[in-house]
């Protein structure tokens, strides 16, 4: 199992996501954006030149995160091709292993037109030797596990991004849905949620059942990949991004130390 988390989250600045991975040890990161800039917007020069500063400090990046399917891109076939092609020659440079897209990606607002362009662009990132995430994003078609897999049955190298608070805010079993996909669950987003309070808390201090999940991850001898997601709406005053990353992969380990 590979431990990654999301750079922007972690740190603002190269230097800062690298400072903050090492504190702990961690050889893997998600890429969204740097010094607040998407990473698609990047040249190809200076993409390389990051990559030197990971491998300088024998850091991979393992999935590169797209807008892809969410929001602005929604239903924009034309647009969504053209950032995929993008995306696919960064994912290569860095020589990472998945690109994350959300569900919203059809011609049109339905299930076919959806599970149309999703069997295009995993045909599309096959050939490029990756393999396609599609994550339960709230407010877009697939919000959750099940719609998920409907929309990737017997696509090739296209997989489920299960992130546990997107389900649970919304009112599913987190659990549940976990046990009824788990087949085609490869990368999990965790971070936690407090459904009294109705706010993000650090890990280990919500009600999600993350003990729980990560005892049947190791019962099924899980082999995928779970990122840390520690960006809260505020974060505390005295505390900085690499604070709260450093505490909730303490907390984390601790959990899932506890359950080997």
């Amino acid at each position: 199992m590979i431990i990654t988390t999301i750079g922007d989250e972690i740190g603002t600045t190269l230097e800062d996501q690298i400072e903050a991975l090492k504190e702990v040890n961690m050889k893997y990161i998600e890429i969204r954006k740097i010094n607040d800039i998407y990473i698609w917007e990047y040249s190809e020069e200076q993409i390389k030149k990051i990559k030197k500063e990971f491998e300088k400090n024998e850091i991979k990046v393992i999935t590169i995160d797209t807008p892809i399917g969410k929001k602005k891109n929604s239903f924009n076939y034309d647009e969504n091709i053209k950032l995929l092609d993008k995306y696919i020659k960064i994912a290569n440079i860095f020589e990472a292993k998945y690109l994350r897209i959300f569900s919203d990606v059809g011609r049109i607002l339905n299930s076919k037109s959806i599970k149309e362009v999703i069997s295009e662009m995993s045909n599309i990132t096959t050939k490029n030797k990756l393999n396609l995430l599609i994550e339960n994003e709230k407010d877009t078609y697939a919000e959750d596990i099940s719609t998920c897999n409907e929309l990737i049955d017997n696509e090739k190298d296209v997989y489920i991004l299960y992130d546990i608070e997107n389900v649970y805010s919304r009112g599913y079993d987190v659990l549940n849905e976990y046990e009824k996909n788990k087949k085609n669950i490869k990368y999990i987003h965790i971070r936690d949620y407090n459904k009294k309070t109705q706010e993000y808390v650090y890990l280990g201090e919500g009600t999600i059942p993350i003990t729980k999940l990560l005892k049947s991850l190791n019962k099924d001898k899980y082999d995928g990949v779970i990122s840390l997601e520690t960006m809260l709406p505020k974060y505390n005053k005295n505390e900085s991004k690499k604070d709260i990353f450093v505490k909730s992969y303490k907390s984390l380990m601790n959990i899932y130390n506890m359950e080997e």
